[in-house]
């Protein structure tokens, strides 16, 4: 997990899904959508060929939460440096099963002051419930 990441994650149910999908690597990830206010004209050769209106964009991201099979660890040169998203790369291309886990509790990336601020008001909020 990555030193930076506040949330409340069932840890339990994330290794359970990581055994039954018989995963190399289990990567935790979040939904984040992009909200278009407008609509959206798609242009060809300065002809429009189309409009979505305010169209929302659905993607995945890295929530930096991993679960790595013993196999996965064991096949890494010892002393080599590798960061996750190159392990989870690497793994892809040898055809090793990656797994996603959508995580829906508590989660926030509080590697910069502001969102550091925004997790002490969250965990404030928490104490008085």
């Amino acid at each position: 997990m990555n030193g930076d990441l506040l949330t409340s994650i069932d840890f339990g149910r994330m290794l359970t899904f990581h055994d039954e999908h018989k995963a190399d690597i289990t990567m935790c990830v979040r939904e984040f959508k992009l909200e278009i206010p407008y609509g959206v004209v798609n242009v060809r050769d300065q002809e429009i060929v189309g409009i979505q209106e305010k169209p929302v964009e659905k993607y995945f991201a890295n929530a930096g939460i991993y679960v790595l099979s013993r196999n996965v660890i064991s096949n890494q040169d010892h002393g080599e440096r590798v960061d996750m998203p190159e392990l989870v790369t690497k793994q892809l291309s040898s055809g090793k099963k990656v797994s996603a886990f959508p995580i829906h509790e508590y989660w926030l990336d509080i590697g910069l002051m502001k969102q550091y601020e925004q997790a002490q008001i969250d965990i404030n909020n928490i104490n008085r419930d």
